[in-house]
């Protein structure tokens, strides 16, 4: 009976166009228009250097000049006067570049005279990116800093051949360093899009589908004719719950395969933790459609519900950006939604190469929370 309740479920539900066409054709749209968007957000992994305009605001003396080399290290470095005219030909104005800096006049003779140089690096670092720029430039300043006190112990005159000299000595101390995983930059373009559009059309799917249904069958009286029959309570609800379930594996199932046809996303390096994951998302998706259609009385309510509700989900939750480009109060606020724990388990098997033991506390506290909803759709079920 419990069966046979799913199936009837699963097949109402797959009989309606309109969930049709969010199950086999909004995951493809989807996943084509969030990739080709965030193929473009930056990562500190990229080959190509990010430009940097410097303006220096004095003379270029040896320190000055070397501090440029250094920085030329880490950007792509196009120096300034102070009156904003670009050394290099056709560069780009001054004002359009999205990062810069400013070398005050005098700047080399101040530090040689053991005085405090402030270097202005424009935006700050709240700002998009600011703060993996301001690392980058402490880094040129640090190394410059260091080959001029070098250079001060062993050179008579501190100028650009002294400073290429300690440059090239072997470093006394080295560090080596080692990926704890495949990468470290945030997932952009389709590694991005793919997993979270699954996520996130999971959720709206099974959300208002499976409200909606529920709310219809109670208002036409199915569910009266069904507390009737003689099959119990507690079956009638797990097999609610379990045509929910269904419908997001077929969600998750189209959108895996879609992914890996149609934009070469791969699954396979953790395959198995990561059908665990989406199968405890799943469960939870089904739980809070089965909980929201005893709560709410009407279509309307339950379709606004499901479509505000997964979208909210879905923006805080990482599903349509790389969380890790997101200001800190919103990568904090992931952490508590569902929506985060499946993206950061998904991410952490896939993206950023894992082991499964990382994503238990996330499997975990997905199933807890599936679990919880269902009791508490099943102790507030109502045929009426």
């Amino acid at each position: 009976m419990i069966r046979l309740l799913a199936v009837h479920d699963l097949r109402i539900a797959l009989a309606d166009r309109s969930s049709l066409v969010w199950l086999f054709v909004m995951p493809v749209v989807f996943m084509y228009f969030i990739g080709t968007i965030t193929g473009g957000f930056s990562g500190p992994s990229q080959a190509k250097k990010p430009v940097l305009g410097v303006v220096v605001e004095g003379q270029h003396d040896s320190i000055e000049r070397w501090l440029l080399e250094r920085l030329g290290e880490e950007f792509d470095v196009i120096v300034y006067d102070a009156g904003g005219q670009a050394e290099r030909t056709q560069a780009p104005a001054l004002e359009s570049l999205a990062r810069r800096l400013v070398i005050p006049a005098g700047a080399g003779e101040q530090v040689l005279a053991g005085q405090q140089v402030t270097l202005r690096l424009e935006p700050s670092a709240s700002q998009l990116g600011g703060s993996f720029d301001e690392v980058r430039v402490r880094r040129a300043v640090y190394r410059t800093l260091g080959d001029v006190i070098l250079a001060d112990l062993e050179h008579d005159v501190i100028d650009t051949t002294a400073l290429a000299a300690v440059a090239g000595q072997a470093q006394a101390v080295t560090l080596r360093t080692e990926l704890a995983g495949e990468r470290v930059d945030p997932p952009s373009g389709f590694a991005q899009a793919v997993p979270g559009i699954l996520v996130f059309l999971t959720i709206i799917v099974v959300l208002t589908t499976g409200t909606v249904q529920l709310v219809n069958e109670r208002r036409q009286g199915l569910l009266r004719r069904l507390a009737s029959a003689p099959i119990d309570r507690r079956r009638i609800v797990l097999g609610k719950w379990m045509a929910r379930l269904a419908l997001a594996v077929v969600q998750i199932g189209f959108a895996m395969l879609a992914g890996s046809i149609l934009f070469s996303y791969d699954w396979t390096g953790q395959l198995l933790m990561v059908l665990v994951v989406l199968l405890a998302w799943a469960g939870v998706c089904a739980s809070a459609a089965l909980l929201i259609g005893c709560l709410v009385a009407t279509e309307s309510q339950a379709t606004a519900i499901g479509v505000i509700g997964g979208n909210l989900l879905a923006a805080l939750g990482g599903c349509w950006w790389p969380i890790e480009i997101t200001p800190t109060w919103m990568q904090g606020l992931q952490q508590l939604l569902p929506t985060g724990w499946t993206m950061n388990a998904l991410h952490k098997l896939i993206t950023f190469g894992y082991g499964p033991s990382s994503v238990m506390g996330e499997v975990l506290a997905l199933m807890t929370l599936g679990l919880i909803l269902a009791v508490l759709a099943a102790r507030w079920f109502r045929f009426q």
